[in-house]
Parts: C-alpha cells; structure tokens; sequence
C-alpha cells in the first residue's frame, strides 16, 4: 500500500475549510485500507490574504485520520498552478491527489481516483464530460462554454498527449509522485493538470466528475486568468517545439540562411557578381552552421557519434561545398529562366536543401556508435539469445542484486565485460564516473532514463549510448516495467575506479522553499 498525500491548494477559502476537513474525514474512516500507518498527509498550500491558514489549524484539531498541514506562501508564485508544484515537491506520499479547496471537487470521490491508479496508469483523471460526469457546478453558460472551448484549444494543441484525456483542464487528478519528472513542469495559472500532461508521456485513466456548485467563497474565474492560459497554452507548445529535433535544425538552418542573404546582398551592393556573392556568402555561414548544430540541434548524440568532432567538422564542409556546387548552376539557370532576383533565387535553394541537409547530418555526422566485438566474444554477450560458446557455462554467469534491479555479467577479462543490466520500474543507478573506464550502452525492451555529463534524456528501445572515462552518468527508469540495457566496457573495472557522485537509489524529496507546518493533532 501506498502513502497517500492530499494537495489543496488555497487562496481564501476560509469558509469551506472545516467542512472539506469533515468530509475527507468521513471518506477515509469508511476506507480505512487507503491509510498509511493510520493517517494520510493533508497539505493546504496557501496564497490566502484572509484567515484560511488558522482555519486549516483549527480543523486540524477535529481531524480522526488526517494529518493537516498548511504551507503559506507569503508570495504566489506562480499562482495556483505554483502552489501545486510546491506541494508535489512537498508530498510524503507515493501516491497524490490535488483538488480544490472550494468543495466543487466531492471528497467522496477521492477513493475512485486511487482506486483507477493501477500499476499501467500514471495519472487519473477525474472528468467532468465522462458518463456519469457533469459540469453543472459551472456558473452559468458563459463559464460553461469558455470551459468547453479551452479544453478544445488544448487537444488541439496536443492532440498526442492530451487525446486520452477529455478534460484536462479539471484541477482534481491523482498521480504517481515517482513516475512525474517535476523538472520538467514551469507552473503558472490554473491549470497544473495541462502542464503535466503536455510536458511529458503519461498513460492515464479517467473517472467521471460531477462538478458541484460553489458552497460559500467567491470564483476565482476572470478575463485575467483566461490570458494566463492562453499564453500557458503557447508556452507549452514554444517549449514543445524547442525541443523538436527537426524544429532546432530548421532555427539554426533559417538563422543560417538569414545570414547568408545579409551577405550577399551587401556583396551586390558593393557590386559583386550575384555569383561570386552567393558563393562568399555559403562559405561564409557554413562554419556558424556547423557550430549551432553541434551545441543546439545534435549535442546528444555528438557525444555517442561513431564520429570525432574533427571528422564531423570534415563531412559537414565536403557535404556542404558539394551543395554549393550543385547549387550553383541551379542558381544561374534559374535566373535567367525565371527573371527573378538571385536573393530569391538563392533562399529558395537553401529552403529546398533542408531535408537533404538534415537527412545527412543525423545519419551520417551524427550516427551512433555501434558496439562491435570479436565473433568469439560477441557469441558471450547473450548466450540464451545466440549460439553460446561451449566453453561457458551457467556457473560462469555472475547475477547480482541490487537496490534498483540486478546485473548479470557474461564476460569478465582484463580488456572488456558484458553485462545485461535490469532496472526496476522507478528505480535508478548512483550518479557516478569511471576514471579510466568507457562504456557502451544498447536499450533493448523499454524507453530508459539515461543522464550523460549535464544532458538527460529518455532514450528509446535500440538506442546506444557511448560513455567515455570520466563522464557521470546516471541510467534509471521511471516506466511500469522492468528495463535492461546491454552494457559492454572496457578499461580498469576495480572498484576504486568507481566514483560515486551520489547514492540516491529512490526518488529524492526535495521541498524546495516551502515549508508545511505540521498541524496539532487531537
């Protein structure tokens, strides 16, 4: 069983406070089995200018299987959306649920988000437009309909993550504290549930919500708050895009291009042929290029490229002069064809070599390493896979536990060692170095949390991953089942070669500035 942690997040409910304290109460008195050593974690995050914080105290006291805390913000950062982050970094609990503080969120129906929690789900959503669901607690048409027409602006924005859910805009959820990465959250407005879901890949579940009328306190619901979501919901999307691969290359390549037709028409200007301006200008650009691609587009996978950054440097000018001189008669013809300017000309031609440039870089400059060794060895690695060596035995394969999974090792000699790593669901290695040891990493059945130096990524199944001496590097996985990767090193594999940078085999608890104070219990 997991500890259960509430998230109310507040801002002068005072009136609902003894009253939502009475129901949850009542809730947990007749589920006794969702309690953890008796009680479960109730923390008011508060932005309240009124006397909300001593009525949280207050209601403490009455309180038979909760522990009532409240952690008053003196500044809202963030707004509610803040306040629910804060209290996720604060949570004791395994398993959490947000809700309102102003009681349109029955407490009665916080057993049915727990109870849809199964091991496959990341978050449960309690919805208002499933059967069985209702949004008449809405305050009249208007709400209704701006309600409606929001939750449809953000699944057409992200129609992927959000088109399990039919109401992401609703404050009441349930989630997985391990399988959320709070990193990725930048909190604002009202509506945390959207920027979980958008931020990342979460498998979620529904109940139905009948959305109940406002009992005493006022809406919080303005044209204001309607502006912070509409440039909540950009933002989301911003950050989404920033992060596409292809997104960044097209940024560096528009850069690029914009550069290079500054140059040029300052070239024809000064009275330069418009061909000798266009190759000045490509040649001009082509380093800068280079440049932002390896620290903006492809800096992951330049660390495990087959490649050096000097031989990636090398293709990228013999692949990019090769363009230029396809290009340029391309260029002559056309003007002449066509009548156009060769400015026009030019950044049409640069538009259209996008593929051809991104094509080439990912595959060619940016290829991966591959793990290669000696047939006789490579028949050690996975000997239940392959045509195991008549010289290994079980006896010769090493397992051994440890807190995040196991490792069974294959091959052991003073040059190389192949080992098959399992990492339990929600579990992740020390963050560590080897000082004389590289490592060659392969996903093999389900995406892997991998860190290497200060990038961090999820990687996907056949990925490899190079990790070369000195390197920290992390490997974790936050899934629902058990991962492996096939791990081939070579170097020193002592134990003093080892560095561990830190032991935190489980999620770490990290409350930030917040601070809950515990409540008297009666």
């Amino acid at each position: 069983m997991h500890a259960l942690t509430l998230i109310i997040p507040s801002f002068n409910e005072a009136e609902n406070v003894q009253p939502m304290i009475d129901r949850l109460d009542a809730v947990f008195e007749q589920r006794p089995d969702l309690l953890v050593r008796g009680r479960v974690q109730v923390l008011y995050v508060d932005d309240s200018t009124d006397d909300t914080p001593d009525r949280v105290a207050a209601a403490a006291r009455t309180a038979a299987t909760l522990d009532v805390q409240v952690a008053h913000r003196p500044v809202a950062t963030g707004g509610l959306a803040g306040a629910v982050a804060a209290g996720l970094l604060a949570a004791r609990g395994d398993v959490v649920v947000v809700m309102d503080a102003d009681l349109q969120h029955p407490p009665e129906t916080v057993p049915s988000l727990i109870d849809a929690l199964g091991e496959h789900v990341d978050v449960v959503v309690a919805s208002r437009y499933l059967d069985g669901g209702s949004s008449d607690g809405l305050e009249g048409s208007w709400r209704t309909l701006v309600s409606r027409s929001s939750t449809y602006a953000a699944k057409l924005v992200f129609p992927g993550r959000l088109g399990a859910c039919s109401d992401p805009m609703t404050g009441f959820f349930a989630l997985r504290l391990e399988r959320v990465d709070l990193s990725r959250l930048h909190p604002r407005g009202f509506k945390i549930l959207l920027e979980i879901l958008a931020s990342q890949p979460l498998r979620v579940a529904q109940v139905p919500l009948a959305f109940a009328e406002r009992l005493a306190g006022e809406s919080k619901a303005s044209l204001r708050n309607g502006l912070i979501y509409a440039r909540q919901l950009a933002a989301l999307r911003a950050r989404a895009w920033i992060t596409s691969r292809v997104l960044r290359f097209a940024a560096v390549g528009t850069l690029g291009a914009a550069v290079n037709l500054a140059v040029m028409a300052a070239l024809l200007m000064l009275g330069v042929h418009y061909v000798a301006a266009s190759i000045i200008s490509a040649e001009v650009t082509i380093l800068g290029n280079f440049a932002l691609q390896e620290r903006v587009v492809f800096h992951d996978l330049a660390r495990a490229s087959i490649a050096s950054p000097r031989s990636r440097l090398a293709g990228w000018l013999a692949f990019t002069n090769a363009e230029l001189v396809c290009r340029t008669p391309l260029l002559v013809a056309l003007v002449s064809l066509t009548g156009l300017s060769s400015l026009t000309v030019q950044g049409l031609l640069l538009a259209l070599g996008f593929g051809v440039r991104f094509l080439f870089s990912r595959h060619l400059l940016y290829r991966l390493a591959k793990v290669r060794l000696p047939r006789p060895r490579a028949e050690l690695v996975l000997p239940h896979l392959s045509h195991p060596s008549a010289d290994l035995t079980v006896e010769d394969i090493l397992v051994s536990a440890r807190p995040w999974g196991q490792f069974e090792q294959f091959c052991l000699n003073e040059q190389v060692t192949v080992k098959l790593i399992t990492v339990q669901p929600g579990s992740r290695l020390s963050l560590q170095t080897h000082v004389h040891r590289e490592e060659f990493w392969q996903v093999l059945d389900v995406p892997l949390d991998i860190t290497v130096g200060d990038t961090s990524w999820t990687a996907a199944v056949g990925e490899r991953v190079l990790i070369k001496a000195g390197e920290a590097h992390r490997l974790g996985n936050s899934g629902a089942r058990p991962g492996r990767i096939l791990e081939l090193a070579r170097g020193h594999f002592d134990e003093a070669d080892i560095v561990r940078l830190h032991d935190d085999y489980t999620r770490a608890s990290h409350v930030g500035a917040l601070r809950a104070t515990p409540l008297a219990q009666p």
